[in-house]
């Protein structure tokens, strides 16, 4: 085990982007002659309190989680690893420090990192982007591979401190419980703002409207979060709303559709093609959203976009769908570049 050098509070006026709530972080150095030498005392600082690990992508890291099982998402060039287990931990905090490649990584200890949608001002428009934010007194350990520091983030400086003194005992090879249960996030918070610029019912005329974010969409490639929509729900997949220019894979499917004001609307998804259907709504989402409605099909109705840009007029439809649940009926609507699954129960 190594020792620690120094530990600084850093000036509170330090942006830390990585953890946007992280209001106190200090900075602990210790004493590794090369980063290599880090493994061992941040596997002994972590413990068996690792509730997410966060990473720049890197191709090689994928094949290995697919090759060993590892459950993981793929979200804007990162790779998000919930709760992994005291075995994969180990593999990716080592193989942080072992195989360059990757540059960052934060580990949120405790309580799973809890994700946020957030409408922030891009020059002369606003967008809608998702952050990861720590939940309540949970902390992460934001990690660089080629220094011999560890930043710990907390969201004040009790529970900064409070840690510390936890990282010191388990750095002398004392036991110091942190917690016993790992928490999970609550589900993604969807903004009635939101719902509004995406011309979707508001929240009230449902009893839970909820989100999920997913692993990013594929022009080429199978779409990486099939599995994860398809683990929405298990009711039967009643009717799929998306673009038109999918007319000739559902044909190739032989799936029965019609079409109505520049959308395609599908029958009943057989089981057997369920997950090459949501593969390829959810990389078309890029362009447009698809709404997946299961359990009884819906009531709908057209109206028209107004305020159209150029772009906007070209690739998608002048008209947007209206939807009203029927008894038992549930919708799925994946948004915002495909990221987001905004799910009306």
């Amino acid at each position: 085990m190594g020792k620690i050098e120094g530990i600084e509070k850093l000036a509170d006026e330090f942006e830390f982007d990585v953890i946007p709530n992280a209001k106190s972080v200090y900075e602990v150095t210790f004493d590794w002659e090369y980063s290599e030498d880090g493994p061992e005392d941040l596997l002994a600082i972590c413990g068996n309190d690792v509730a997410t690990i966060i990473m720049d992508s890197d191709k090689h890291l994928e094949a290995a989680l697919k090759e060993r099982g590892t459950p993981y998402h793929y979200i804007e060039h990162q790779i998000f690893v919930p709760f992994p287990s005291l075995r994969d931990a180990s593999f990716l905090i080592e193989g942080f420090y072992l195989n360059k490649g990757v540059e960052h990584m934060s580990v949120f200890l405790m309580k799973e990192c809890q994700p946020k949608l957030d409408k922030v001002q891009r020059k002369k428009k606003t967008e809608w982007h998702h952050e990861y934010h720590l939940q309540d007194d949970a902390v992460s350990l934001f990690l660089m591979d080629d220094l011999r520091v560890a930043l710990v983030c907390a969201q004040d400086d009790a529970n900064a401190k409070d840690f510390i003194e936890v990282l010191k005992k388990r750095m002398a090879g004392e036991s110091a419980p942190l917690i016993e249960t790992i928490e999970e996030a609550t589900a993604l918070e969807i903004p009635d703002e939101l719902l509004a610029d995406l011309k979707l019912p508001s929240a009230s005329g449902f009893n839970h409207v909820t989100g999920q974010l997913l692993s990013d969409a594929s022009i080429m490639k199978v779409s990486r979060a099939r599995d994860e929509i398809d683990a929405i729900y298990d009711d039967e997949l009643v009717q799929v709303i998306t673009t038109e220019d999918l007319d000739d894979f559902f044909k190739k499917e032989k799936i029965p559709f019609q079409k109505q004001n520049g959308w395609l609307v599908s029958d009943a998804i057989p089981e057997a093609k369920r997950k090459v259907v949501l593969s390829k709504c959810h990389n078309e989402a890029l362009t447009d959203e698809t709404y997946l409605f299961y359990g009884s099909v819906p009531n709908v109705r057209y109206e028209k976009k107004q305020n159209q840009g150029f772009w906007s007029k070209l690739l998608t439809s002048y008209y947007y769908p209206v939807f009203e649940l029927n008894e038992g009926g549930k919708c799925v609507v994946l948004v915002l570049d495909g990221q987001v699954a905004i799910c009306f129960e």
